[in-house]
């Protein structure tokens, strides 16, 4: 079963926007493992406790596939065989 936003109590984890500063776009990509079922997405735990999708940044000039494959092995211990890349940008 699937949960929905509003069966799961949400908490905020990256904060509030600042004006004040000017932040840099930042390219990556993420990637969303299902078990055999489907029923659950496979996350990795942060030093503070919070749940996030496996992946991170591309280098400068770095391949999306290669970039995901080495944060796998970094953040799972597991090398991956990529099945399929699809790409999603803000606010899509």
């Amino acid at each position: 079963m699937l949960l929905s936003e509003k069966d799961v109590k949400m908490k905020k984890v990256f904060g509030e926007r600042n004006e004040r500063i000017s932040y840099e776009t930042r390219k990556g990509v993420y990637a969303v493992i299902y078990n055999s079922q489907k029923d659950e997405v496979m996350t990795v735990r942060n030093e503070r406790g919070h749940h996030l999708l496996a992946g991170g940044g591309i280098e400068n000039g770095g391949s999306h596939f290669r970039c995901l494959e080495r944060e796998m092995l970094e953040e799972t211990g597991y090398k991956v065989l990529l099945h399929r890349m699809d790409r999603y940008t803000k606010g899509e």
